[in-house]
């Protein structure tokens, strides 16, 4: 759960840091496939 509320306060503090919001993203997107793979 803290990784969802990490995602919203580092995108609202980043908001106008596109690339920064893309590679977290990213990053977000790989640890939820290994949650899924569960």
């Amino acid at each position: 759960m803290f990784v969802v509320t990490n995602v919203y306060r580092f995108k609202k503090e980043n908001i106008k840091t596109s690339q920064k919001i893309n590679i977290y993203n990213k990053y977000i997107k790989k640890r939820d496939l290994r949650f899924h793979i569960r």
